[in-house]
């Protein structure tokens, strides 16, 4: 147990740093093809991206190496792992979004530019397809590269 709390804690700063940075980046990326999605996307393109966004994707490396952890006990195979880390985020996308309406805070809301068939009512989540595989490559490359993160000697 104590080299999985070892391999958990391994360069965190570096890795909360990280994804940090690199959602701000893919969020900025999301609105796009949201704006592309509902038709608002114009030769500005201009983009806006909440700083609440750094904790919210900072808190990523807190998860991945437990769940990862975890599906590997309970027998999932390591291409399973995408669709459980996708539901995750989309548990998690609703519930910092119920965080952030209590605190009186709108970080994000699909309503803005995606169509609303596709959100739900108070805007926190998208069941977009366009939306759907975004997030799906995202998790995709967040559990790789909190994986590479923690191989590193830094």
């Amino acid at each position: 147990m104590k080299l999985a709390g070892t391999e958990f804690g391994k360069n965190m700063r570096v890795r909360v740093i990280m994804f940090a940075m690199m959602g701000m980046g893919y969020d900025v990326l999301v609105t796009t093809v949201q704006q592309v999605l509902g038709g608002h996307l114009n030769i500005h393109a201009i983009q806006t991206a909440s700083t609440w966004m750094l904790l919210v994707y900072g808190t990523i490396p807190f998860v991945v190496y437990p769940v990862q952890v975890f599906l590997k006990k309970i027998g999932v195979q390591r291409l399973g792992n995408p669709l459980v880390f996708l539901l995750l985020f989309y548990l998690a996308e609703y519930l910092w979004g119920t965080l952030f309406h209590q605190m009186g805070i709108k970080a994000w809301d699909y309503n803005w530019y995606t169509p609303s068939a596709f959100n739900t009512t108070n805007g926190y989540v998208s069941f977009h397809p366009g939306i759907i595989l975004t997030w799906f490559i995202f998790v995709i490359l967040a559990e790789s590269l909190d994986s590479k993160l923690r191989e590193m000697t830094l």
